[in-house]
């Protein structure tokens, strides 16, 4: 049984030799490469500033009237709501550095952990056989009138 990376995109898949761990791990490794040239792939990777962290304490908040308490509950929710996504995507920033300096396994679970996003999920599949059949073309009768 062989088997094969197919790369999901846009257009309709693409198949790529994934028969050895060499040739799978080569092939994310320059699947990866490409789309980091191209720039337009993974600039949600880029870098942002830390946001501000809310002023008052989430035990400050405890003291407060409901409505400014829900007001500071939410500001802290969606500041550690954007810290995760800071800490999420350093985590994949890693990952991109090892898997553009060659490291196969890494550019393997880069793509996987990217293929929520649009156009960009891969799988692994077996296949027993490739069959290629053999084109019948009819011949043309051409009639004089």
């Amino acid at each position: 049984m062989k088997k094969i990376l197919v790369l999901k995109e846009k257009g309709g898949n693409i198949y790529y030799d994934a028969s050895t761990d060499e040739a799978l791990h080569q092939v994310c490794i320059d699947l990866v490469r490409r789309r980091y040239d191209e720039k337009i792939w993974y600039s949600d990777l880029d870098e942002e500033p830390e946001p501000e962290v809310p002023e008052l304490s989430e035990d400050q908040a405890e003291t407060l009237p409901q409505s400014a308490r829900d007001a500071i509950i939410k500001d802290w929710s969606i500041y550690k709501s954007r810290m995760q996504i800071l800490e999420d995507n350093e985590t994949l920033r890693n990952i991109l550095r090892k898997a553009l300096s060659g490291d196969g396994n890494a550019a393997y679970h880069f793509l996987n952990m990217r293929e929520s996003y649009e156009h960009e999920a891969i799988s692994v599949e077996n296949i027993q056989e490739i069959v290629v059949l053999p084109i019948r073309r009819r011949k043309r009768t051409i009639v004089n009138d």
